[in-house]
């Protein structure tokens, strides 16, 4: 819907050619590697160090 409306989508993934990343348009890829358990902690942690570097840039 939002990229219909023409809005910049971009899509936060740990897997190269996810289904996210490819009706997104753009992507930033965090190669966290595979979750090993079922608590998905790499992707996560590395989602939270990523939104911030992006906010650190915007910012400045």
């Amino acid at each position: 819907m939002a990229i219909d409306s023409g809005c910049y989508c971009a899509g936060i993934v740990n897997v190269v050619g996810s289904e996210i990343a490819r009706l997104a348009g753009k992507g930033l890829y965090l190669h966290a590697g595979p979750e090993i358990g079922v608590a998905s902690t790499k992707a996560f942690t590395s989602q939270v160090i990523a939104l911030n570097l992006l906010n650190l840039l915007l910012s400045s």
